[in-house]
């Protein structure tokens, strides 16, 4: 049974729509059982609820309207979560610093995703913040992270970083349009492997899978059949034939350095749409060189 998550967010939900196309497309082995959102005008409320996913809106103000406070708040949202039972709590664009009051409830299952490198552009507008760094010649990087939630703003140990270089051409539009998209498969390598999910294993159970049960049309034949030349195109033709032998063989020590590249392959396996005797053909000529 997949691991069950709830995910907290305030805006569009770009990142939650990431988690669920994972999910859905058989990368994450997980269910997000229930998104919760502070803010009602929040589009990924809508995402949720198109995926089937239960959604619940907390607000902050009503109970502050009352006498209580954000400690208050906070012990009311780990009430709401704690029948949900989550092995992992996300906060995907949750614009509310949580306090003990909530994480004591939940200790290392609480992530968050933020837009900066460790140590860098703590708390809000950090895009912003880091783009402004750049033009005063400070940083020619910036990137994303995922970290374990503590008190302190985006402090927690890292679970997953990815560096964005900053183009001299770029515009604030053009760098966060990057960072977002690194976040997408950020988010989704940091879960897995947050929940002990490998992605080398997912991919060898993919082909093994394939090999030992070969009929026409069954999940992971489909799966392997949308892959080889769409991979090729996407990373290179030598990252490739590195990702193809490593599968083929199982060897592990082969492919350990290639994490971002697992993302792409199993994403082009899930939603790229490659007749299985073109890959089969192409994997026939690579074999035949070797």
């Amino acid at each position: 049974m997949g691991k069950k998550l709830v995910v907290l967010i305030s805006g569009s939900g770009t990142n939650l729509q990431a988690l669920i196309d994972a999910i859905q497309n058989g990368i994450l082995d997980a269910e997000i059982a229930l998104v919760i959102s502070n803010r009602k005008s929040a589009y990924g409320l809508t995402r949720a609820e198109q995926a089937n996913i239960p959604t619940c809106y907390f607000p902050l103000k009503p109970l502050i309207d009352s006498g209580k406070s954000r400690t208050d708040y906070d012990a009311e949202l780990a009430e709401i979560i704690k029948p949900y039972a989550p092995d992992l709590i996300i906060l995907a664009g949750w614009m509310h610093v949580l306090s003990p009051a909530f994480l004591d409830h939940f200790p290392q299952k609480v992530v968050n995703l933020h837009p900066a490198l460790p140590g860098q552009f703590a708390g809000t507008h950090a895009i912003e913040r880091a783009y402004k760094a750049f033009l005063a010649g400070d940083i020619t990087q910036t990137g994303c992270m995922v970290h374990y939630v503590i008190p302190e703003v985006d402090a927690g140990p890292v679970i997953e970083q990815a560096i964005v270089p900053i183009q001299p051409s770029d515009t604030l539009e053009t760098l966060e349009a990057r960072i977002h998209e690194t976040e997408h498969k950020l988010i989704v390598r940091a879960v897995m492997k947050a929940l002990g999910q490998n992605m080398i294993r997912e991919l060898q159970a993919i082909i093994w899978d394939r090999k030992n049960n070969p009929q026409e049309g069954s999940y992971t034949n489909q799966l392997f059949a949308k892959g080889v030349n769409k991979i090729a195109q996407k990373v290179g033709e030598e990252a490739t034939e590195v990702i193809v032998a490593a599968l083929g063989q199982g060897r592990d020590e082969q492919i350990s350095e290639l994490s971002d590249l697992f993302y792409h392959t199993l994403v082009l396996m899930a939603q790229l749409d490659i007749r299985l005797e073109d890959v089969e053909a192409e994997l026939a000529r690579r074999h035949k060189k070797s």
